[in-house]
Parts: structure tokens; sequence; C-alpha cells
């Protein structure tokens, strides 16, 4: 089986391009804008993007949703521990879709 790290699978008109490191200092981080709530689901969050215009989002953290335009997602490098990239992100990694 394929690493999730690793594996590219589309999401509707996003594609999963992998797990991605983010910055614990809230001035260094590559994606600034979140929803409020808690989204839990790529679906959710991808709908969300969509429907207003972003070109990136990333799911950080059990399901916080990070939203973007042309975002420097690879900027801190790929996680390659696949125990810090559960499927909806961990406290300081990036699940990260492109359109």
């Amino acid at each position: 089986m394929a690493n999730a790290v690793y594996e590219r699978v589309r999401v509707a008109e996003f594609c999963y391009i992998g797990c991605f490191k983010e910055a614990e200092k809230a001035e260094d981080r590559i994606f600034h804008f979140r929803l409020d709530n808690k989204v839990l689901t790529v679906d959710s969050c991808r709908t969300f993007a969509l429907r207003n215009g972003y070109n990136t989002f990333a799911l950080r953290n059990d399901g916080e949703c990070w939203l973007g335009n042309n975002t420097p997602y690879d900027r801190l490098g790929l996680e390659t521990d696949p125990a810090k990239c559960p499927p909806l992100g961990g406290p300081w990694t990036n699940q990260v879709y492109l359109r």
C-alpha cells in the first residue's frame, strides 16, 4: 500500500499534493486564513474553497480548514513521518490540496 504522504488523490477539482510542515509561530505560517469552525472533512473544506475562489486548501490539527491562493505550501518541506500526518492534518502539518 502506498504511503499517504506521497500518494496523489483527486478530490473533485483538487489534487492531493501531500503532507507538509507548518510553522509554529503565527507570523511564519504558510496558510493564514482559517475557517472559524472545525470542518472535519476534506469535502467540506473543498466545497468552501471552490465556492469562494481559493486554489489551495489544507487540513490541519484534526480538521481545521486553511485556505489560500498560490500558497507556498512546500516552503518548510514535506513531512515524511506518517505519524505526524493523520488524514485531517496534525498540529504542525498541513494535508494540502491544490486546484
